[in-house]
């Protein structure tokens, strides 16, 4: 897995069910954002970033990036580039769940159902030996489901973004 260079598009087909929420939020001093990043909030300035490695303690897991919007000049942006002043928001959305890359470690059977730890902007990740400590260890959500396309059966699955209320263990 490696983070988006690009925008992920078309972004909505990548979601199913109900989308619980959408709205803009300010991007990171100089941090690029792509259409279909998966978003972390810092909770001290509420500024949203692609995720990738990050001190979990300032970090939450948060929405999926669908578009850009500038206050500076009110246009849809083509890039999510923050600035200083705060003027660059990520326009996005919390989907029931979203499909992203499954890391090798975890496509096993065993791994559905459970909690996963954002591995970057676009996938999920973690060990069974624990290995991930220290940085990135944002609980993305419960891996609920393989991709059901048999030609890449276990590299996409279907996260349920945040939700943390029901898996039997956190993969690390």
């Amino acid at each position: 897995m490696t983070a988006l260079s690009a925008d992920r598009t078309p972004v909505n087909s990548l979601m199913r069910g109900t989308i619980y929420a959408e709205g803009k939020a300010a991007i990171v001093t100089s941090a690029t954002v792509h259409k279909g990043s998966i978003l972390v909030r810092r909770i001290t300035t509420g500024r949203v970033k692609a995720g990738g490695i990050v001190t979990a303690t300032n970090w939450r897991m948060f929405a999926v990036c669908v578009g850009f919007f500038s206050t500076a000049n009110g246009n849809n942006e083509t890039a999510g580039v923050g600035d200083t002043s705060g003027t660059v928001f990520a326009k996005y959305v919390i989907p029931e769940q979203y499909l992203v890359d499954i890391a090798t470690a975890i496509r096993t059977q065993a791994a559905l159902g459970t909690q996963v730890i954002l591995q970057d902007d676009q996938g999920v990740g973690g060990t069974a030996t624990g290995t991930n400590t220290g940085l990135n260890q944002i609980i993305a959500g419960n891996l609920w489901a393989f991709d059901e396309n048999a030609a890449t059966a276990k590299t996409f699955g279907w996260l349920q973004i945040g939700n943390t209320g029901m898996g039997a263990k956190i993969t690390i």
